[in-house]
Order: structure tokens, then sequence, then C-alpha cells
């Protein structure tokens, strides 16, 4: 089977990629998607599961315990994209702290849909600062170890 990058998503199975080949897949965001994973790694006890899911059999690692998600993220070729569930609750609480959100992730919840139980933010993050956002967005959802 070729990398990770070269697989057929059509696969019935598909090889679990390795760090090297999720950086090298994800590019120039390879800083941004360090920053976040080992954010995850320090401040949760969540192990990622790597899931190929959807029509275009995108492949994610979703981090969940207990049954809950906590957050999924999608690689792709010179990105990576931020799955973050807000519920109601943690929606209340995102309006209270969306000034010091980045524009990226306060559009993104500005333009998710309000459902009954929450909403679903798609954030592509390009910067620090998103990803600085989507860890104050994953401490509303579930207090890190370090509290903050």
């Amino acid at each position: 089977m070729g990398s990770f990058m070269e697989q057929d998503r059509s696969a019935e199975q598909v090889r679990l990629p390795g760090d090297p080949e999720v950086l090298a897949l994800v590019g120039a965001k390879a800083d941004l998607w360090l920053l976040l994973t080992s954010y995850l790694a320090e401040e949760y006890d969540h192990v990622p599961v790597f899931q190929v899911e959807g029509k275009k059999r995108a492949w994610c690692f979703r981090y969940r315990r207990g049954g809950k998600t906590l957050v999924t993220l999608y690689p792709e070729r010179e990105l990576f994209t931020v799955l973050v569930v807000l519920g109601r609750d943690a929606v209340a609480a995102t309006e209270g702290i969306s000034a010091g959100l980045s524009a990226r992730v306060r559009a993104a919840f500005a333009d998710a849909r309000q459902f009954p139980d929450g909403r679903w933010l798609w954030i592509k993050p390009s910067f620090r600062k998103d990803i600085e956002s989507i860890e104050s967005l994953l401490a509303l959802k579930r207090r890190p170890k370090g509290g903050t």
C-alpha cells in the first residue's frame, strides 16, 4: 500500500498514518497541526481515533472519551479542518468570550447554524490565534488538565 496521502480512499482498510505523513499532508500548516495536537495531548485524556468517513471518505482524527467527542481534526492537502460541536451551554458561553476569539473563529461561530442542541463549527486554522481560539472553545466544552 502507498503512503497515507496516496491511499485509495475507497479502500475498505486504510493504514493508520504516522505523524510524518500527516505533517507532509498538511504542509505549511504543520506547525499549527502540531500546536493543536500537542495541546490536546497535554491537556486532555483523549486518544485520537483515526477514521475514514463520509461519501468522500475523508480522513479524520476524532478525540473521544466516554462516548463524547471533544473535537475532530480533518487533515487535508496544505490545510486541515477542525470540527468543534458546541452544545447549548457552550454556545451561550462562547457569546460571552467572542471578543477574544480570532476573526476566523468568530466568523465560523456566526455562520454556524443554530440547532436545538447547539452549533457545529467548521474551522480551517491559518494563524496561531485561530488555534488559541479553538483551545478556548474546547475549554468551554471540557475543562483542560491545566484548568485554563
